[in-house]
């Protein structure tokens, strides 16, 4: 459980950091690429609080199997966001987390 806890404090973490340079997006990508991104990263911030409190079993395996896909859709939509030079990448994948790991590596 204590691993579940620090995985979301740390995907709370990314999440505001994304927020925060989004802000610094273009107008013309901000509306649109940066809103993606930012429900994208929220709602994977809602999923995995709601698998936190999943009891094993084949719910579980199944909200986690949708969780990790909603994780590469955002990871494209970074990899986007990086290739229209709105974001940097490196920002990211340097950036230790609360518990010393990584959360993202490009």
């Amino acid at each position: 459980m204590q691993n579940a806890i620090q995985l979301v404090d740390d995907w709370y973490q990314l999440s505001r950091d994304l927020s925060q340079r989004i802000v610094q997006f273009s107008r013309a990508h901000r509306y649109s690429l940066g809103r993606d991104l930012e429900c994208c990263a929220r709602g994977l911030q809602a999923d995995l609080i709601r698998i936190q409190y999943t009891p094993r079993g084949p719910l579980k395996l199944q909200n986690l199997q949708r969780v990790n896909v909603e994780i590469e859709i955002l990871r494209y939509l970074i990899r986007l966001a990086h290739d229209m030079q709105q974001l940097s990448i490196m920002r990211f994948s340097n950036q230790p987390c609360a518990g010393g790991s990584k959360i993202m590596r490009y």
